[in-house]
């Protein structure tokens, strides 16, 4: 089962997907903002795709993106750190075919992983951070709906300096606001089966 954005699909990860992984995390520019420091090897890559294919749950999953016209993976997208009590996760994203960057598949991405954040994990907050000096993602990030809610200074060691972290949320009601609220199937209007 795959979940359909307007332009991507974000399906499971396969071990298949290792080999492209490798390539885009070994690419100081795709890592420029993300938390990869060190050389990935081949190994670590497959580990992690074995992990990806077989580990989905409530708590913690991944994604590969593909774009849904084509079926070419281009990157990957994730929840994490969710908690169940409090029914807040952590998401991120990266697009690791860089010739597909600034086309609006991230923002698509983000906006169909959150749908499935709310709709059907039942999550009432989403939370990620973002660089400061990273204004593509940040202005990607608002179309979906996210607001800025705080700053963790000097959060991130990026290119030889401190970089501040911008933490960007959107709630539930936020989300239902700016997309329509979510009705359950049975429950919506005209619906005879009463």
């Amino acid at each position: 089962m795959a979940l359909a954005g307007e332009r991507v699909r974000l399906r499971a990860i396969e071990r298949s997907d290792a080999a492209r992984c490798y390539r885009w995390f070994n690419d100081r520019e795709v890592t420029e903002h993300l938390n990869v420091r060190y050389p990935m090897s081949y190994a670590t890559e497959e580990e992690w795709a074995e992990r990806g294919s077989t580990a989905n749950s409530y708590t913690g999953s991944q994604f590969a993106i593909e774009i849904a016209e084509t079926g070419e993976h281009i990157g990957n997208c994730g929840m994490h750190e969710v908690s169940v009590l409090d029914r807040v996760a952590v998401v991120g994203i990266a697009i690791g075919a860089k010739q597909h960057w600034g086309r609006g598949y991230g923002s698509d991405a983000m906006r169909t992983l959150v749908t499935f954040g709310f709709r059907d994990m039942n999550l009432r907050r989403i939370m990620l951070l973002v660089d400061e000096d990273q204004p593509g993602g940040i202005k990607a990030y608002e179309r979906v709906g996210f607001k800025h809610e705080g700053r963790e200074r000097a959060g991130h060691w990026s290119r030889g300096r401190a970089v501040d972290f911008l933490i960007m949320g959107i709630l539930r009601e936020e989300f239902d606001a700016k997309y329509g609220a979510f009705v359950p199937i049975g429950e919506g209007a005209g619906d005879d089966s009463h």
